[in-house]
C-alpha cells in the first residue's frame, strides 16, 4: 500500500485518485520486474485502456486487455505459452478468473471498486430500503445510514474477491499492491491495524503476509502483515524482493521432495 504522502499530487491538490496516475506512469516496469503473470483490477473500461496502451508494445510478455481480447483466450495463453502473461480488466474480473501457482504472482489494485452510486443495482436497493424505512421509521434518516453502509460493505466484498484472484489455494503465493492511501482501506498507520472510525474498515485480518524486511505487523492476524511504501522506486524494489524470496523458498521445497 501507499502511504499518504506518496499519494498526495503537488500540482493538483484535490486530486483523490493520484494512485492511478502512478499506476499508469510505472505499470511497465512493475510488470518486468515481475518474473511471472500479473493481473491488474481496475475500476473502469478508461482505466483499463490507458494501462494496457502504457505496457501493450513490451516485449516478450503476453498483454490481454479485458475489452481487446476474451477471458477464454487470455486464460489459454495463460495455460500454454512459456512466456509470462499480463491481464487488465475491471468488472467481472474481481471475481471471474483463477488462475494458480506461478501463473500469478502479482494482483495490482488501483482504486477501491465502489460501484456507481446511481448504478440500477443501488437504486433497486435504494427503493426497496426507503419503501421499508417509511414503513417502519418514522424518522428518514435511518435510510441514509442503512443505504450507504450496503453501499460500502458491497464494495468490501468485491474487493475481498480482487485479493482472492491471487490466493486461490495453500501453495499460491505473491504480492497485492494497492495504489491507494492506506488509511482509505481502514489502515492505521499509528495504531499498525484497523480503525473502524477511517475509511471503509477492511477486515485485514482475513488476508495474509506480503513479507519484508520493513514489516508492519497487524495484530488482529496471525502473520498477516502490510508494507507502507513511501516512493514507486521502493515498491518496486520490494516487490521484485519478496517475488524472489517465494520463488527461491519454492524451488527448495521442490528440491527437497
Amino acid at each position: 500500500m501507499l502511504t499518504k504522502k506518496m499519494t498526495f499530487n503537488k500540482d493538483n491538490p484535490k486530486d483523490k485518485y493520484y494512485g492511478k496516475t502512478l499506476l499508469k506512469n510505472n505499470v511497465s516496469k512493475m510488470i518486468t520486474e515481475n518474473p511471472n503473470g500479473t493481473l491488474i483490477l481496475t475500476t473502469t473500461q478508461g482505466d483499463v485502456y490507458d494501462i494496457y496502451n502504457k505496457c501493450k508494445d513490451l516485449n516478450d510478455i503476453n498483454i490481454f486487455s479485458q475489452y481487446e481480447t476474451s477471458l477464454k483466450t487470455a486464460i489459454k495463453t495463460v495455460n500454454e505459452s512459456s512466456l509470462k502473461t499480463v491481464i487488465i480488466g475491471s468488472s467481472g474480473l474481481w471475481e471471474g478468473i483463477d488462475i494458480k501457482g506461478d501463473d500469478l504472482t502479482t494482483v495490482i489494485i488501483s482504486k477501491l471498486p465502489y460501484s456507481q452510486v446511481n448504478a440500477s443495482n443501488n437504486n433497486a436497493y435504494f427503493t426497496k430500503a426507503l419503501i421499508n424505512d417509511l414503513i417502519t421509521f418514522p424518522v428518514k434518516t435511518t435510510f441514509t445510514n442503512e443505504f450507504w453502509s450496503w453501499y460500502k460493505n458491497d464494495m468490501a466484498i468485491t474487493f475481498y474477491q480482487g485479493i482472492g484472484r491471487l490466493i486461490r489455494s495453500k501453495s499460491d503465493y505473491g504480492v497485492i499492491i494497492f495504489m491507494v492511501d492506506a488509511t482509505t482501506i481502514g489502515y492505521n498507520e499509528k495504531t499498525k491495524g484497523n480503525a473502524s472510525e477511517i475509511g471503509t474498515d477492511i477486515k485485514w485480518k482475513k488476508f495474509f503476509d506480503l513479507g519484508s524486511d520493513k514489516i508492519q505487523m497487524i495484530p488482529s492476524g496471525e502473520n498477516k502483515n502490510v508494507y507502507l511504501a513511501n516512493s514507486m522506486d521502493e515498491l518496486i524494489t520490494l516487490h521484485k524482493k519478496i517475488i524472489g524470496k517465494k520463488s527461491k523458498k519454492i524451488a527448495r521445497k521442490t528440491l527437497d521432495i
